[in-house]
This record gives structure tokens, C-alpha cells and sequence, in this order.
């Protein structure tokens, strides 16, 4: 059976409005988001690094109305550039500018992420999503005084699989407050359910813009819902992302749509593992039991490394943790031997190949 994509309806945005849109018709491996949008009197200048994602405040994934999965529409667009290997399609300025159009594609492969993940739209079941939309005030010191454009969302449907048996994407965000000076900004999660932790994206602002300077240290530490605490991880900020650069066996630098080089790690983020030496199937995530628990501590005290711009904790600065589980067990193979070959609807025929800038 080939995969094909099913297409939700298109959806007018504006400043400050949610929009929402449901679909069924089959078990999605893989969502894609594409946003145009025209902006007025304003850009962001952070809108360099993600377009009109970044005016996604809340980007939520639904399963019969009930939210399984939520991040901002720029942590979305990050996550799915580190596990795509690859520059997201996007277009936006660098500066202000009077009148601009711009764009972004947010393409969220939870089965490349995760193999075995799927949401459930087979039969009477419905998957949909809900975006709240601000604007580039918002977001930004420049302001915008009109924000208009279309989402664009589609869902792709492989052959082969076992609905019964695969990994729901439980993905959920945390913003932690980094205005402040402390050694001790704690990010506490407790899991409620069983599944496979891939890890935690983590993202630091000053004053709305990405940057590295902000936290210069960071713990993690594991604690089992029977046993006692393991500390994962102690180190700098620089040595979390060199964590992340292996993990994703990346170069410090890619060619964008233009040749150019850019960092595959962009400015101010990281990917820090919930790595194991076994349970290969699964990326060597770490097997979450009911009642297991992570802590992240962030110390965004002292000075920043030398290579790095150091932030001294101010008004707007903070800190965007997501965890990436995936609930439960062990699920039965999916057939990948057609991904892209099909598609149908609107956008007929575009592959992952095929979404060059």
C-alpha cells in the first residue's frame, strides 16, 4: 500500500486568533504545517530563524478533541529541523520592514522521531489541531500592526499499521522563568504513564530573542518510580549542546537552501537525550515506568563561556523545556517501503525530497 497524504482544510490566520481543523481517515505517521503569512509595519527580527512560525504561541495536536501533543510553533519547527537532518523550508526577513510576506513549513515525522509512533484517525477517530496566533509584538520589540495569511495542513498516512500497537506522541512544554538570577531553576517531570522518553528539547531567550548566553549550567537527574536518583548529566551549556551535536551525528554546520552555511544547532537551543546503551529499536530511549521522574536544573548565574555572548538575567528572559515521550509499549512494524511515493489532495505529489526552499 502506498502512503498518501490527507488534507485538512485550509485555514485563514490573523493576529491574535486561534484557528482549528480536524481530519480522519487513517493512522498519521507524520504532520506537516505550512504557514503564509503577510505582516505589516514590523518584523521580528527572531523571525530570521523560523518565519511566521514563530507567531504560533501554542501549536496544540488533538485526538478526538483531547490534546496528546503541544509545543510553540517555533520549538515545533526546531524539533522537526534536528530530526529531519535538515534546514526547514522557511522565508522571513532580518530586519523591519514595511510590508513583508513570509513563510515557514513545520514537518513533525513522529515515526522518524520515534519508530512505531502514530496517531489513530482510522474509523470514527479524528485528529486535528489548534493554533493560537499572536503577533510580532508580541513576540518581539518591533511592533506589527497586521497579520494575515493561510495554514496549510496535511497528514501522511502509511501502509501498514497495527493502530492497536503503536506509540502515541505524548509531546508537552514547560516555560521556566530565567529572569532572575538562580543557580537552582528547576524543570520537574513526573510521568504518569508507560513509554519510551526520547529527551528534552530545550530552548533559552533573552528578552524573546534566542540565545546561548542565558543559562551556563545544567543538571539532570533521574529518579525510577522504585529506586534511587542517577544525576545523567552535569555541565556547562556548551557541553549540553556538544551532547546534542553527537547525538544527531551532525556537523557543526550545514549548506541552507543557498549553499550557505548556517548552525545546525540554532542559536540558544539543544537536544539533551534520555539515552540507553540498549533498546536499540526504540533510539535507545529510556523506558518510562509509571511514577519515574526527571529534573532539569539551570543555573543562568556568573558569566557565559568566552565563545558565547553572556546574558545577565533581565525582563522576558526564559526557558522553553519539551519533553519528547512517546506512550506505550512496544509496537508492531510499519511499512516504510513507500514513504513518499504517494499523495494525494491539493498538494499532489510533493515529497520530503522534493521541499527544497
Amino acid at each position: 500500500m502506498s502512503n498518501q497524504w490527507i488534507n485538512f482544510n485550509d485555514r485563514a490566520i490573523n493576529a491574535n486568533s486561534q484557528i482549528s481543523e480536524d481530519v480522519g481517515g487513517g493512522a498519521f505517521t507524520r504532520l506537516m504545517f505550512d504557514i503564509q503569512a503577510a505582516i505589516t509595519n514590523g518584523a521580528a527580527p527572531t523571525m530570521a530563524t523560523a518565519g511566521p512560525a514563530n507567531l504560533i504561541r501554542d501549536l496544540r495536536i488533538l485526538s478526538n478533541s483531547s490534546v496528546i501533543a503541544t509545543a510553540t510553533g517555533q520549538d515545533w519547527f526546531y524539533i522537526s529541523e534536528l530530526f529531519n537532518g535538515g534546514v526547514s523550508d522557511y522565508a522571513a526577513p532580518s530586519t523591519a520592514s514595511t510590508a513583508v510576506d513570509t513563510h515557514a513549513t513545520i514537518d513533525v515525522d513522529f515515526d522518524n522521531m520515534m519508530p512505531g509512533a502514530a496517531l489513530d484517525g482510522t474509523g470514527t477517530n479524528q485528529i486535528g489541531y489548534r493554533a493560537d496566533f499572536g503577533n510580532g509584538g508580541d513576540l518581539s520589540g518591533s511592533g506589527s500592526s497586521a497579520l494575515s495569511g493561510t495554514v496549510r495542513a496535511k497528514g501522511e498516512h502509511p501502509g501498514g499499521v497495527n493502530t492497536a500497537r503503536v506509540y502515541v506522541p505524548r509531546i508537552q512544554y514547560q516555560v521556566l522563568d530565567g529572569s532572575t538570577a538562580s543557580t537552582n531553576i528547576v524543570y520537574d517531570k513526573r510521568f504518569e504513564t508507560p513509554g519510551q522518553l526520547l529527551g528534552f528539547f530545550i530552548r533559552t531567550t533573552d528578552n524573546g530573542t534566542n540565545a546561548n548566553g542565558l543559562v551556563k549550567r545544567m543538571t539532570v537527574k533521574r529518579t525510577p518510580h522504585m529506586g534511587s536518583s542517577t544525576e545523567v548529566f552535569d555541565g556547562t551549556w556548551s557541553e549540553a549542546r556538544t551532547v546534542s551535536q553527537r547525538y544527531f551525528g551532525s556537523p557543526a554546520f550545514i549548506p541552507d537552501g543557498d549553499g550557505d552555511p548556517i548552525a545546525f544547532q540554532r542559536e540558544g537551543m539543544l537536544f539533551m537525550p534520555a539515552r540507553t546503551k540498549n533498546n536499540i529499536r526504540a533510539k535507545r530511549a529510556t523506558r518510562i515506568n509509571p511514577g519515574d521522574r526527571y529534573q532539569i536544573r539551570f543555573d543562568n548565574t556568573g558569566t557565559a563561556e568566552g565563545h558565547y555572548t553572556s546574558v545577565t538575567p533581565g525582563s522576558g528572559d526564559q526557558i522553553f523545556v519539551v519533553a519528547l515521550f512517546f506512550e506505550g509499549s512496544e509496537p508492531g512494524p510499519v511499512d516504510r517501503s513507500q514513504r513518499g511515493v504517494a499523495a494525494v489532495g491539493n498538494n499532489s505529489g510533493r515529497t520530503r525530497a522534493a521541499r527544497g526552499r
